[in-house]
């Protein structure tokens, strides 16, 4: 299993490229409403442009660990006015 955070997207997802599958896993943030689209993981497909990225605009996953996956949307975010990644607040 592969992890990646794809910033642009305020996303991340996880990849097992020998499942044969054409579905992945994913979370993506939603700043409105300040907290995790569709309240956990939803699937994507592997060929959408939150996976694979787009290089015309610099917009590319990048690896990341099981831990900061598992911790997306719980501790951490990214920035909405940047790359970085931000705390989440407690009680949100």
């Amino acid at each position: 299993m592969e992890y990646y955070s794809h910033e642009m997207e305020d996303a991340v997802f996880r990849i097992d490229r020998n499942d044969g599958k054409e579905w992945t896993p994913a979370k993506r943030w939603d700043y409105s409403e300040k907290k995790l689209m569709r309240g956990s993981e939803f699937l994507v497909s592997k060929q959408s442009d939150l996976v694979l990225g787009n290089p015309d605009y610099h917009s590319l996953p990048e690896k990341i660990t099981k831990e900061e996956y598992d911790t997306f949307g719980v501790t951490w975010v990214f920035d909405s006015h940047s790359s970085d990644r931000i705390p989440i607040e407690p009680g949100r």
